[in-house]
């Protein structure tokens, strides 16, 4: 076989795998719009779509290097997956940290019970939030521990003196919200059959009443799967895809009957190209890192820390100055802070 044979063969190669791409890329882009009780493969398909955009830019400077048209098939996939990649990494130039009497400074964490590589981190989360002059505040897996009781928790975090609690155990995970404006009325909701679930709170604020979720869904099972067969994992994947889909509709049904400005914060388990963000999201609510988000905008700190799950979303009566993932290496999740200026 002579060079040019050889050359030949392996253009057709990366052709082929061109093309191979291109169909994953615009499945992918069905999957965010997809109940996953029709399928689940295209679920499973959003997890490899970080894998498939890098793939995509690689064969554009391929394609761009040589000068051929098929550079247009990868630069198509990228089209398709434009709105993933904006979700994951901030464009748009971010902003200094500053508040108005319409502004309030709400931040998200997913604390892992206050430990981290086996050290309790209360104290320190406490004062990362007191640090960022926090307004209101929704914390996911919170228990209290031998270490540390539910007045010292509450202790902790006495520059917000308002609090809904729901403590957790092993058969329900544990949540929390702080405010330091009145709480008026709340409600921890739990999700059928599983021990996540979201906690509302009607909070007054300039004299208006605002309501503020905080969301814990349905675990990926990930972490608990090492050791387990490919089979027995990818099963327990499918079912919390399922519980996760269900979750969020309830969510959405709950957020969609309610007349207040909404906020709406918590720990999806889920990315932004899933059909669980893209279902509670909805048309009605603007994820706060779209707006001002810069960089990388992971909030999981396993999976190189690129693995975006954690969210602050708003209802048109808000408008998002202010966005950042702290990077303080307190929790397995990064804490998210935003300011928000009511727009009454």
């Amino acid at each position: 076989m002579g060079l040019k044979a050889v050359k030949l063969y392996f253009r057709s190669i990366v052709c082929a795998i061109s093309m191979i791409i291109l169909t994953l890329s615009v499945a992918a882009f069905f999957a965010s719009k997809t109940e996953p009780e029709k399928t689940l493969t295209l679920q499973f398909l959003s997890l490899l779509i970080p894998i498939v955009i890098i793939i995509n830019i690689s064969l554009l400077i391929w394609w761009a290097v040589r000068k051929k048209i098929w550079l247009l098939i990868p630069l198509i996939g990228l089209f398709f997956n434009y709105k993933f990649i904006t979700a994951i990494i901030g464009f748009l130039p971010g902003s200094s940290f500053s508040i108005n009497d319409n502004s309030i400074v709400i931040a998200t964490y997913n604390v892992n019970y206050f430990f981290y590589k086996e050290d309790s981190n209360l104290a320190s989360i406490a004062k990362m939030v007191e640090n960022y002059t926090t307004d209101i505040l929704c914390l996911q897996e919170v228990q209290p521990h031998p270490l540390f009781s539910l007045d010292e928790i509450m202790s902790e975090f006495k520059s917000l003196p308002y609090s809904f609690i729901h403590i957790g155990d092993h058969n329900e995970i544990g949540m929390a919200l702080f405010s330091k404006f009145p709480i008026i009325r709340a409600q921890k909701v739990k999700f059928p059959d599983s021990g996540n679930g979201f906690m509302w709170a009607d909070i007054l604020f300039k004299g208006d009443t605002i309501r503020v979720l905080n969301n814990h869904f349905q675990t990926t099972s990930l972490s608990k799967a090492r050791g387990k067969r490919t089979a027995t994992v990818i099963e327990a994947m499918g079912e919390n895809y399922l519980k996760r889909a269900q979750q969020a509709r309830f969510v959405r049904s709950f957020t969609d009957t309610t007349l207040y400005p909404i906020i709406l914060c918590g720990d999806f388990n889920d990315t932004p190209h899933s059909y669980v963000y893209s279902t509670v999201k909805g048309d009605d609510l603007t994820d706060g890192f779209s707006i001002k988000g810069l960089g990388f905008g992971g909030t999981y700190r396993n999976k190189l820390g690129l693995v975006r799950i954690d969210y602050i979303m708003h209802s048109e009566h808000f408008r998002t100055t202010f966005y950042k993932s702290d990077p303080s290496k307190l929790s397995d999740h990064r804490a998210i802070f935003s300011v928000l200026e009511y727009q009454n």
